[in-house]
């Protein structure tokens, strides 16, 4: 957190100015302004607060395993999951997510409407269809470093 200039002078009107830069990391931030006294009394500072939000999404990656095996029609066994970060590698929420099964006749759960959660991740369920061999699912989101994010299990019976 920064503010430019740190010392400003009063124009005519006594008004001063200076731009506060909040830092990368979502939160709660606090300043203040204080007046130099030039008599012996000086008043009490003024304080400022503001709260950063995440920025636009900017990329996308896998966090849980890319890899998994299976059986023909069950699920794998860890949920497949994404998260969205801003160009900081802060999580952002609310980002619509597409899954789709791409090899193998699969599905995901939920099929639609997926978006990221508050610490930016998106969770499906994936059931493997019923080709043995490997099967594929992806999740893409438009525009967005690292996407589609692609799956992968190998069905051996």
């Amino acid at each position: 957190m920064r503010s430019i200039p740190a010392t400003a002078v009063t124009d005519a009107q006594g008004k001063a100015l200076s731009h506060w830069t909040l830092g990368t990391v979502p939160g709660d931030y606090t300043g203040q302004a204080t007046v130099v006294a030039q008599e012996d009394s000086t008043p009490p500072p003024v304080t400022f607060s503001a709260t950063a939000n995440a920025g636009s999404p900017d990329s996308v990656r896998a966090d849980s395993p890319t890899v998994q095996n299976g059986r023909r029609g069950q699920p794998v066994d860890e949920p497949l999951v994404v998260v969205v970060v801003d160009r900081y590698g802060n999580p952002v929420p609310n980002v619509e997510v597409n899954w789709r099964a791409e090899l193998g006749n699969g599905q995901v759960s939920p099929a639609s409407g997926t978006v990221t959660d508050a610490a930016g991740r998106c969770v499906v369920t994936w059931t493997l269809g019923n080709r043995i061999g490997i099967q594929q699912v992806s999740a893409e989101v438009h525009d967005l470093i690292g996407s589609p994010v692609t799956f992968s299990a190998t069905v051996l019976f």
